[in-house]
């Protein structure tokens, strides 16, 4: 009796703590390299956006790092995207620092900029340089060229060499 009440407790357990994780959207990885005049941008924000736009599949979004390569995640910390078919849009923009001194901290990062003004010692909410470092064309769904496939058994990884 014993071990078939321990048998159906650990049953109940691994049932409940698999319906509490919290990412419950089936998502496959991706990854995404992005090169500009031949060179591995840092930095940039890479986002993926649903082509077919009815609720059933989310944006998904990653920070390129010093290889130039994003590692996507869904929200609420889904690793990948969902299968179906997106546009790509890559941006970079530089922070500045908040108010009009000339003087005002640089940051290099989004998130050195959010560290910053998060700090006690920040009570400004730095400002984003609207001047794109990269072409402005892959910035917006409507006018980059940029597009992906997200699919079981197909490619995971894909390399865009960006153009002016």
């Amino acid at each position: 009796m014993f071990k078939i009440l321990s048998i159906t407790g650990m049953l109940l357990v691994g049932f409940v703590i698999s319906g509490c994780d919290k990412n419950n959207i089936a998502t496959l990885p991706v990854e995404i390299a992005i090169t500009y005049h031949g060179e591995k941008v840092e930095g940039a924000l890479v986002t993926l956006a649903p082509k077919v736009k009815d609720g059933t599949q989310r944006t998904a979004t990653g920070m390129t790092n010093a290889e130039g390569k994003a590692v996507v995640l869904t929200p609420a910390g889904g690793k990948g995207a969902m299968p179906g078919d997106y546009k790509v849009t890559v941006m970079k923009t530089p922070l500045i620092g908040g108010g009009t001194e000339e003087s005002a901290p640089q940051y290099n990062t989004y998130e050195e900029a959010v560290a910053a003004a998060s700090s006690k010692n920040q009570s400004v909410i730095p400002n984003i340089d609207p001047k794109h470092q990269l072409p402005a064309k892959y910035a917006a769904e409507k006018t980059t060229d940029l597009e992906i496939t997200v699919a079981k058994g197909k490619e995971k990884r894909w390399v865009f060499e960006l153009k002016d």
